[in-house]
């Protein structure tokens, strides 16, 4: 058993790098989704983007080593507050067989939860070429196809849209 002032002191350290972590996963997470968003998300060329070096799935791969941390603090913060947390449960459900089940379906749910990723087997399909790799000829028709009638106004019979073109007044090839 760890003396009083350790155990605080301790459970204290424990929690704040729970914190940390939380908020380092929840900020990469954000950073992967929003900040690295996928060229094509994000309206660009195709090109890869990077921050502080890395780029996405490198960024991915820290935030599920955090997120074990996260999951590791999460586990020692359980096991030093295990007798408040009995204590509060015993007081939730006074019935013996209510306690034992509710508790076993908690670690159940969590233990399907926590796994269901390791049995899920992903569905491969074909990507679709982005338009850069398209054939210059299959791009006017997919033009086409993917601009409702009323936005062709601008555009010749070819397909190509009309506008300002270039600013030395040719138009693009």
């Amino acid at each position: 058993m760890i003396p009083g002032k350790i155990k605080a002191k301790v459970n204290m350290v424990i929690d704040l790098f729970l914190l940390i972590s939380m908020m380092l996963t929840t900020g990469v997470g954000l950073l992967i989704k929003y900040v690295l968003a996928t060229p094509r998300a994000a309206g660009r060329n195709a090109m890869d983007l990077l921050y502080l070096g890395m780029d996405k799935h490198q960024w991915g791969d820290f935030h599920f080593i955090v997120s074990l941390v996260f999951l590791g603090l999460l586990v020692l913060h359980i096991l030093f507050h295990l007798r408040e947390i009995s204590g509060i449960f015993k007081r939730l459900f006074p019935n013996v067989r209510v306690r034992i089940f509710v508790g076993t379906a908690v670690i159940v749910i969590s233990l399907i939860v926590l796994s269901f990723p390791l049995f899920v087997k992903p569905e491969a399909v074909p990507r679709e070429r982005s338009f850069r790799e398209m054939p210059r000829d299959d791009r006017s028709s997919r033009d086409q196809e993917t601009i409702p009638e009323e936005s062709r106004q601008g555009q010749r019979e070819d397909g190509v849209r009309r506008g300002r073109g270039r600013e030395d007044g040719r138009e693009r090839q």
